[in-house]
C-alpha cells in the first residue's frame, strides 16, 4: 500500500509527464486503494482534472469504479471552466462596448500555459481595468450581478453563476513592508505593459516580468495560511517553461531583493527543482534560507491542510482548531516574511473573545489573507 510519500511520488510522476517535464512510464499501475489515495491527494492539491487526463490518456490499470469516482469530480471542474470562459468573453464584450480594456489576472491567464487549459481549475475570474474600477462595478450591477463582500483590493460579484473579482489595485500595499515594496512595481507594470494570446482576443495579459512578480507574491501571500498548493507551484513551473527565456532576470532579482523576498523565492525554486525537475531559474538564492525554513515550507506545500472548523463541533474543539491554525499562521508568517506577526493578531484575539463573551454566534475561522 502506498505511503503518503509514495502517493506524492506517483502524483509527481504523472504531473511531470503531463507537463512535458519528464518521459511517461510504460504504464501507470496501482492497486485499488492506491488509486483512491491518489484521487484524494489530487483533489486536495487542486489538480484532480489534470492528473485524471494524463492517466486516461495513457495505459493504466485504473479500476472502473474508481474511474467513475474520479469522473464525478472532473466533470464539474470542466463544466465550471467552460462557464467561466463564456462569462469572460461576455465581460470582454461588455467592457469593449465602453472602450474599457480588460487585463486578465491569475487563474484564467495561467490556465493558458497548460497543455489543456480547461483542466486547470479556477475559483473565480480576476481582472483589472486600469482606472475604471468604480465604472465597472456600476456596470456589473446594472447587468444584474450580485455584489459580494468587498475588500480594499477588489470588489466581488456573482454574475450569472460565475464569481468575478474586479481589482482596484493589484496588491495589498497596506499589508506589510514586503507587499508594499512589490506593489510599487506591480501597479505600473500592469498599467503600462501587456501581452496577448490569440485564444483570448481582445483581452490583455500582464507582461512577462510583471506576471512573474505577481505570481510569486501571490504564493507568498497565501503561504502563511497553508493555502499554497501544488497547483500554484505548477503554475510557476509552466510559467517558467513559457516565459523563462524572455524574463529580465536582473530586474526580477533587484525587485525581489529590495522586497526581501529572495529567501522565499529560493525555497520555491528549490522545491520546483527537486519535485518537478525544473531548472529554468538562473538566479542563485540557495544561501538565503536555512534547512529548517525550507522543511516547513516544503511540508506545507506537500501535505499541509488547515484544521477544519465546523459549526457542529463543540466549543472546545472549535477553540482548539482555531488556536492551532493561528499558531501555524504566525510561525509560517515569520518564516516567509522574516518578520514578527503583530498587525492582525490583536484584532483576531479581540474579535474571538467578544464573540465568546457576547455569545453572538458560532466561532468562525478567521484569516488575515484571502
Amino acid at each position: 500500500m502506498l505511503t503518503l510519500q509514495q502517493t506524492e511520488h506517483m502524483f509527481f510522476t504523472i504531473l511531470r509527464a503531463h507537463l512535458g517535464l519528464a518521459p511517461r512510464p510504460e504504464s501507470y499501475e496501482l492497486t485499488e486503494t492506491e488509486w483512491q489515495k491518489l484521487l484524494d491527494y489530487s483533489q486536495v492539491q487542486g489538480l484532480v482534472a489534470v492528473i485524471y487526463h494524463e492517466i486516461v490518456s495513457h495505459k493504466s490499470n485504473l479500476p472502473l469504479h474508481v474511474k467513475a469516482q474520479w469522473v464525478l469530480k472532473v466533470v464539474p471542474c470542466k463544466q465550471k471552466s467552460v462557464k467561466q470562459h463564456e462569462a469572460l468573453l461576455r465581460l470582454r464584450d461588455l467592457l469593449a462596448a465602453r472602450s474599457i480594456e480588460l487585463v486578465l489576472l491569475k487563474g484564467e491567464a495561467l490556465a493558458l500555459l497548460y497543455p489543456h487549459p480547461e483542466l486547470r481549475s479556477c475559483n473565480d475570474i480576476d481582472f483589472y481595468t486600469m482606472g475604471h474600477f468604480e465604472e465597472v462595478n456600476q456596470l456589473l450591477l446594472e447587468q444584474g450581478a450580485t455584489a459580494l463582500p468587498e475588500t480594499g483590493k477588489h470588489s466581488s460579484f456573482l454574475w450569472e453563476g460565475v464569481h468575478l473579482e474586479n481589482h482596484r489595485k493589484i496588491n495589498d500595499d497596506d499589508y506589510n513592508e514586503v507587499q508594499e515594496s512589490i506593489a510599487r512595481y506591480l501597479g505600473p507594470g500592469i498599467d503600462r505593459n501587456h501581452l496577448s494570446d490569440p485564444r483570448l482576443p481582445g483581452i490583455l495579459l500582464p507582461d512577462a516580468d510583471t506576471g512573474a512578480l505577481f505570481l510569486m507574491v501571490h504564493m507568498l501571500r497565501h503561504a502563511p495560511s497553508n493555502e499554497m498548493t501544488l497547483r500554484q507551484i505548477a503554475d510557476w513551473v509552466v510559467y517558467l517553461k513559457r516565459y523563462g527565456n524572455s524574463l529580465d532576470w536582473g530586474y526580477l532579482d533587484r525587485v525581489w531583493r529590495e522586497a526581501r523576498m529572495e529567501h522565499f523565492v529560493g525555497m520555491v525554486v528549490r522545491f520546483c527543482r527537486e519535485y518537478f525537475r525544473c531548472d529554468s531559474f538562473p538566479l542563485d538564492y540557495s544561501n538565503t534560507y536555512n534547512e529548517e525554513e525550507y522543511r516547513l515550507v516544503r511540508e506545507d506545500i506537500l501535505h499541509g491542510e488547515p484544521l477544519p472548523v465546523r459549526h457542529s463541533d463543540s466549543r472546545y474543539r472549535q477553540v482548539r482548531a482555531l488556536t492551532l491554525n493561528r499558531l501555524h499562521f504566525r510561525r509560517m508568517y515569520n518564516v516567509v516574511y522574516r518578520e514578527r506577526y503583530y498587525k492582525y493578531h490583536r484584532c483576531f484575539v479581540l474579535f474571538f473573545f467578544l464573540k465568546k463573551i457576547l455569545k453572538i454566534g458560532p466561532v468562525v475561522r478567521e484569516h488575515a489573507v484571502e
